[in-house]
């Protein structure tokens, strides 16, 4: 083989290898992107979803703060109006967790929709309360009765049935309370475990103030 067909091969295998190396760090430089688009959407759906959470823990949160006095569970009788709502509660997104999640963490996702569920509950119940209490409210100013009454008073004044329901819904709302902001809890420091370290919020729970009416 003369001198000039063994430079113009090695000039071809020398192309030829550079074009397979740029072939291969291509392919690898876009695998890392589409693999970091992957992490960053992952990421966004955990975070997303530990907003929602902690959103309705502190909503939650704002009605316990009106149904108890430090540890100890307000009664009926001493409870006045809640008034506290979501004009337009966050919503999971259930097939974006499991998708970004993986179905490993179907479990997880389920936990966090029930969550979400339990919390517009403790919502519906505490609306529910502070009707029928906004109507014993005027029986008793109609009737001319004081501000303040004690248990028995308040029994009195407007009948032992009005005052059972009273109860029975009250004790409903401490319950779906407690178990709104329990789970909301546990479900956040779940998701929160899945983030990379550098970006644990795992203690944020009770951070955010969210737009409520008191």
């Amino acid at each position: 083989m003369n001198e000039s067909l063994v430079t113009i091969a090695l000039s071809f295998l020398t192309a030829a290898a550079g074009a397979y190396g740029g072939a291969i760090a291509a392919t690898l430089w876009q695998e890392h992107k589409e693999k970091r688009e992957l992490q960053r959407k992952r990421e966004a759906a955990i975070i997303n979803a530990l907003i929602s959470c902690r959103h309705y823990g502190e909503v939650i949160g704002k009605i316990r703060e009106k149904i108890n006095s430090g540890k100890r569970k307000l009664e009926w009788y001493e409870v006045n109006l809640v008034d506290i709502f979501m004009p337009s509660p966050l919503v999971q997104n259930a097939a974006e967790l499991v998708s970004m999640l993986g179905k490993d963490q179907q479990e997880l996702v389920g936990s966090v929709v029930h969550a979400e569920w339990v919390a517009l509950s403790a919502l519906t119940i505490s609306k529910r309360r502070d009707e029928e209490f906004l109507g014993v409210q005027q029986f008793l100013i109609q009737s001319g009765s004081p501000r303040r009454l004690t248990e028995r008073q308040a029994i009195d004044a407007i009948g032992e049935p009005w005052a059972a329901k009273l109860d029975s819904i009250t004790k409903e709302l401490h319950a779906a309370v407690d178990a709104a902001i329990d789970q909301n809890k546990e479900c956040f420091e779940r998701l929160a475990a899945l983030l990379p370290k550098e970006k644990d919020i795992g203690g944020a729970f009770e951070r955010i103030e969210p737009t409520i009416s008191i």
